[in-house]
């Protein structure tokens, strides 16, 4: 973000259930301050502040298909050498270390999204000089 190293998409060395959408895990006496831990779906994009790019929710929600080859090597112990495209990002239902910006995965086309996890991130653009 803006040419600093940082580890996530919230432009931060660190990200909390206020900044993002995943599997958090907190104290119980955290729960009681009103912050959700682990919401267990997707949220309406915007729940989040935006990043010093003015962008929302680059961390967490979803798992975003990239046009990125991710090339995966073993599969139940057997080694492929098969490429699929990768995934970022992290999504609801992954653990914070998941959301970090140089964290990637890979999912072939054909394993289905079994916790709808999947999907996009669209930067749209609106002009607020009115």
């Amino acid at each position: 973000m803006n040419g600093k190293k940082v580890r996530f998409g919230t432009g931060k060395d660190t990200i909390g259930p206020e900044e993002a959408n995943f599997k958090a895990k907190l104290p119980k006496k955290a729960n009681a301050s009103g912050i959700i831990a682990f919401r267990k779906k997707t949220v309406e994009v915007g729940s989040f502040p935006a990043n010093s790019l003015g962008l929302f929710d680059m961390s967490g929600n979803v798992e975003e298909w990239c046009e990125d080859q991710y090339k995966l090597y073993y599969n139940n112990g057997k080694r492929i050498d098969e490429q699929t495209k990768a995934m970022r990002g992290g999504s609801w239902n992954c653990v914070r270390s998941y959301l970090r910006c140089s964290y990637r995965s890979g999912r072939g086309p054909g394993l289905p999204d079994t916790f709808g996890s999947n999907g996009f991130r669209l930067i749209g653009h609106r002009d607020i000089s009115d």
